[in-house]
């Protein structure tokens, strides 16, 4: 049964719930945008095979540890291990499969202590206590791109308002890289956060009201656990508005023609120059 009516903030919403579109029309997440510019054929076999990675399972958990909200973290009982403390055994996997049926999000006792070790660090961090000191976290967001009618969503880490009052949008993100500013401008561009910010900031000024700033949270997952506070720049957010531009385009053209197409079928040339360019491979006209 669908949950979502029309725009507007759903709070409460399951994750889950979230995930799965609970639209009747179908909506175009930033995820989904970025999917579908890299292959319309991709983003169609995702939404008809849907499926949970446990290698989202760490920063879930540590969502929820520094938000206050989110599934519940167990660890598979010493008990039902193997005897080296694998969890090979039938039973910890059983254990495992009941756990995750149940919506609660399965670590390792050592990422657990790592998870919170690194809230401990975020804790310290001046800015960072500051930005998670009062605000609302996990609530969804629907709305519709006033270009194409397409209904737009977006699950918002953290909303709260700076000094001056300035509504602002946080969201929390952690990396196997580097927290190191300069080189998070990179991993910004590469996973499509640049788009993230423009989508997250539309949806904030469209439902709520205008003039939201968005600030990342950064996070390192290894000791000792670094963090930085990091603000796009006005050229990458006009670029991750051309990119979110295009792909709205694509996903109507795509949802009214039913066709998705792949990489076009011919000889491609590449070159150690090339960069990922504003109109996916495969763009219907």
């Amino acid at each position: 049964m669908s949950t979502v009516t029309g725009p507007g903030v759903y709070r409460g919403m399951p994750e889950d719930r979230y995930h799965a579109d609970p639209t009747a029309e179908g909506s175009l997440s930033n995820s989904g945008a970025k999917l579908i510019l890299e292959s319309p054929a991709r983003f169609r076999w995702a939404m008809d095979n849907p499926t949970t990675k446990r290698a989202f399972d760490f920063g879930r958990a540590a969502h929820a540890e520094v938000l206050g909200t989110g599934a519940l973290v167990v660890t598979v009982p010493p008990e039902l291990c193997a005897k080296n403390g694998a969890w090979s055994t039938t039973d910890a996997k059983e254990f495992i499969a009941k756990s995750q049926e149940a919506g609660l999000t399965v670590l390792k006792p050592e990422d657990v202590t790592v998870i919170a070790d690194m809230a401990e660090a975020l804790r310290e961090h001046p800015i960072v206590r500051l930005l998670l000191k009062d605000g609302e976290a996990e609530a969804s967001y629907f709305w519709r791109d006033p270009e194409t009618s397409v209904m737009m969503r977006a699950r918002m880490d953290w909303m709260t308002k700076l000094p001056g009052g300035r509504p602002c949008i946080v969201d929390y993100k952690t990396t196997g890289r580097s927290a190191n500013p300069a080189r998070f401008g990179w991993e910004a561009r590469d996973y499509g956060y640049h788009m993230q910010d423009v989508c997250y900031r539309e949806a904030a000024d469209t439902l709520v009201e205008p003039g939201h700033a968005f600030l990342f949270i950064v996070q390192e997952k290894t000791a000792p656990y670094l963090v930085s506070v990091c603000e796009m720049d006005d050229d990458l957010r006009d670029v991750g508005a051309q990119r979110h531009r295009v792909a709205r385009r694509l996903y109507l053209d795509c949802r009214t023609s039913d066709e998705w197409p792949g990489y076009a079928p011919i000889v491609h040339t590449i070159s150690a120059r090339a960069d990922y360019a504003l109109e996916p491979i495969g763009a219907t006209a």
